[in-house]
C-alpha cells in the first residue's frame, strides 16, 4: 500500500483507502555526504553517497592515520559506534594500535565493495552497517526491512509507504558484532 497522507490525529491514510492510527511517524530523509572544505586531491571522494575509499569506514588508506572520519556509518547504534571509532583512532594515533599496510587496507576496502556489489546493495548504502551485519549473518532481507522502516504503528510497520509486519529487530549482539568486526576489541 502506498501512503497518501497523515492526519493531525495520527491517522495514516493509504491510497487504497485503508487507514492506520499511528503512534509515531518517522521521516527517514537520509544524509548526503559533502566535504567542500576537505582537499585530498581526489584521494577521498564522495560518489553516490559513498565516502571512499575508507578502511572500516574510518581511515582513507593513503592518508591514514593522519586523516580519519568519525560518524560516517548509518543504520547502527550511532553513539556506541562513534565512541568505538574514536577509541580506535586514539589508539592508532598514540601508537597502541597498528593499522595494516596501505595495500592491505585497500584490499579490505575492495573486498568489502565487492561483497556489497555481489549482494546487489547500491553504492549509496555503503555505510549502512546493518546491511553488512546481516550479510555476514546471511539475512540480507531482514536488514533491508529494518533499514526501510518509516512508520511504526500499533502492531504495524509501514516501510517505504507499504504496510508490512517484520519480526526482525536489532539486538545487542548486532551492536557487539559491529564494534568487534569493524574496530576490534578496544580497551578503555
Amino acid at each position: 500500500m502506498q501512503m497518501e497522507s497523515a492526519c493531525e490525529d495520527g491517522t495514516v491514510v493509504f491510497k487504497d483507502g485503508c487507514t492506520v492510527l499511528a503512534d509515531i511517524i518517522l521521516y527517514c530523509t537520509g544524509y548526503k555526504y559533502h566535504f567542500p572544505f576537505l582537499k585530498t586531491n581526489g584521494i577521498v571522494t564522495v560518489d553516490d553517497n559513498r565516502v571512499g575509499p575508507l578502511y572500516k569506514h574510518v581511515f582513507p588508506p593513503f592518508l591514514a592515520p593522519w586523516l580519519s572520519f568519525v560518524g560516517i556509518p548509518s543504520k547502527t547504534l550511532s553513539f556506541p559506534t562513534f565512541e568505538a571509532q574514536s577509541k580506535w583512532i586514539a589508539g592508532v594515533l598514540s601508537g597502541r594500535i597498528l593499522l595494516p599496510s596501505q595495500e592491505e587496507m585497500m584490499e579490505d576496502v575492495s573486498a568489502f565493495y565487492s561483497t556489497l556489489e555481489a549482494s546487489h546493495i547500491p553504492k549509496h548504502h555503503t555505510h549502512d552497517l546493518l546491511h553488512y551485519v546481516s550479510l555476514k549473518n546471511g539475512d540480507y532481507r531482514c536488514a533491508l526491512n529494518l533499514s526501510r522502516t518509516s512508520v511504526s504503528s500499533r502492531g504495524h510497520t509501514v516501510m517505504n509507504g507499504k504496510m508490512t509486519t517484520s519480526s526482525c529487530k536489532p539486538t545487542k549482539t548486532s551492536a557487539k558484532y559491529i564494534s568487534n568486526t569493524f574496530y576490534g576489541r578496544i580497551s578503555k
